[in-house]
Formats: structure tokens, sequence, C-alpha cells
């Protein structure tokens, strides 16, 4: 079963690959001096103080997404001994969720706006670890990760569109690749330092706590970034 579901995950991601091959841009002309110095194109897209402040706080959500994703199962596992089926509902409800809301999440979108949303977004989904660490029972889980769904549909909605709100139009390829270079290294570490936590002698509880913290360090970080902003 597990093999038939990566199979399909991989048939799905080649459809997004051929996808994103349609997208032709023009290639930018070179720059003499940076051309080639990845630290020096950092330093360059990070002057530009409206893309700062919103990489941080991107990046210590990812950081926090990263650690609550393995914590989850094995608080799941460990402390509430579900089994295969009952995270299969949970996780089940959490995606059906996740549906409903990115079908949903433009009407607030249009109502509040992108910033605003996506700042309630990262606030909000510091509920789901604080919670899960509270419940005494998988079938707890169920209103959080429901919640979960909606406001993981609110994040992933807005946050394209937030980028590029924030990368100036002359050169938004040198910003979107920093932005996925900084994204992509709070993802790979928010697991290592969960793993970390969740060693035997630390409550996996404890750990998703921790976690709840790092997800209101990017939240309150949004809600600046966007309050800077309008300033």
């Amino acid at each position: 079963n597990y093999q038939v579901l990566f199979l399909i995950g991989f048939a799905a991601s080649m459809i997004s690959w051929w996808h994103i091959n349609q997208i032709h841009l023009p290639d930018r002309a070179a720059d003499r001096h940076e051309h080639g110095r990845m630290l020096g194109e950092m330093g360059q897209t990070l002057r530009y103080p409206r893309f700062g402040r919103f990489l941080v706080g991107v990046a210590m959500l990812q950081l926090a997404l990263g650690m609550i994703a393995p914590l989850l199962p094995l608080y799941w596992v460990r402390q509430l001994g579900a089994d295969d089926g009952q995270i299969s509902i949970v996780l089940a409800i959490f995606a059906a969720a996740t549906v409903l809301g990115s079908l949903t999440v433009r009407r607030f979108v249009v109502k509040i706006g992108r910033e605003r949303v996506l700042a309630i977004g990262a606030l909000g989904y510091v509920l789901y670890p604080l919670l899960t660490s509270f419940s005494p029972s998988i079938w707890g889980l169920v209103p959080w990760a429901a919640l979960a769904g909606f406001l993981n549909a609110a994040i992933t909605v807005t946050l394209f569109d937030n980028l590029v709100s924030v990368t100036p139009d002359a050169d938004r390829t040198n910003y979107i690749a920093v932005y996925n270079v900084v994204v992509n290294l709070a993802l790979f570490a928010g697991p290592i330092i969960a793993g970390l936590l969740a060693l035997d002698g630390v409550q996996s509880a404890l750990a998703l706590r921790v976690a709840a913290g790092v997800t209101l360090v990017a939240g309150v970080l949004l809600v600046t970034r966007r309050r800077a902003a309008r300033v």
C-alpha cells in the first residue's frame, strides 16, 4: 500500500513538473560583480527591508512546521497509543480541511488582505501542536486537525502571493532563489531539532510545546512585518 501511495505521489509530482516546465522567463542580465557569489547575492537581497522581514518570518514558520511534522506521529504513538487506522483518520480530516480551506481562503483574502490571512494562519497554527500536547486521546485530536487544515490552507495559499509582493520586479528570480535556499534549510533543520528534543527521556508533549513556541515567534514576526510595511 505504501508503494502504491509513493507511485501516486511520483505521478502527481511529474504533473507538477510538466506545468512548471511550461513557464518560460527571459534570463536576466549577468551581474559581473556578483556572478557566482551566492553569499553576495544573498546579502544584496537582504538589504531590501520588506523582503528581509518576510524571509525571517517565513523561515521561522518553516522551521516550526518542520519540527511539528515528525513530532505529531511520535506523540500519537508514544503518548496516545494510536494505531495506523486512527492516525489515518486524523490525517484524512486534516487533508480534507486543507482542501476545503483552499477553496474558501480566497474570499478572506479579498476581505482582509493576503498579509493578514498569512499572519492569522501562522499565529493560529500555534494551537495545533499546543492543544495536541494536552490531548488525552487520539479522538480528541479531530477538531484540532480540522482547525489546523484550514490554517494550513491560509498559509500555503497566500505564501507565494506575499513573496511576490515583497520582491522587486527587476530581479525577482534572484530573490525567489534566495528565499528557496533559506526556506529549505529551515525545513531541513526542523526535523533534526525535533528529533533531538524527542530523544528518550524527553516527552514528545514537551517537544510539541517547544515547537508551538517557535510557531508563535514566527506568527509574531509576520504580524509585526505587516505593521512595519504599513508604516
